[in-house]
């Protein structure tokens, strides 16, 4: 299971162009589980995308269950509005230590998510951490 799951990882971000085999629904069940644990749901779900599954039956292609996709493209979706929304917050607070005359930064994963490339929105972001001088 994690050949398939670094697989899937390789095909996401364009370093493999399929998978070895095609994983059952249980492994496609375990996959999804698997990224969620290690907070990769949006990142793989472009593995799917880059392997032909949409909404068009194109699930069928890559043996998933039409709910498994589903429920992996509803998370997907809540990850794209979190970034959005701690994107701004992120520029909300930048903006305002500034204003009160503090140096600071924004570190981690906002911060750097632009070396994410075409996956940046798809990241799982976690807390603001802030460097003030």
């Amino acid at each position: 299971m994690n050949s398939l799951f670094y697989q899937l990882i390789r095909v996401a971000i364009g370093t493999q162009d399929s998978l070895s085999r095609l994983p059952s629904q249980k492994e496609w069940k375990a996959l999804y589980d698997m990224a969620k644990k290690q907070s990769l749901v949006g990142v793989c779900f472009a593995a799917l995308q880059r392997l032909g599954a949409d909404a068009d039956e194109g699930f069928a292609r890559i043996g998933i269950s039409e709910m498994m996709y589903l429920t992996w493209m509803g998370m997907t979706a809540k990850i794209q509005q979190k970034n959005q929304t701690v994107d701004e917050q992120c520029a909300e607070l930048q903006a305002k230590l500034s204003a009160d005359g503090y140096r600071s930064y924004i570190m981690k994963g906002q911060a750097v998510d632009s070396l994410y490339g075409s996956l940046s929105a798809l990241r799982q972001s976690g807390d603001i951490d802030v460097y003030l001088e």
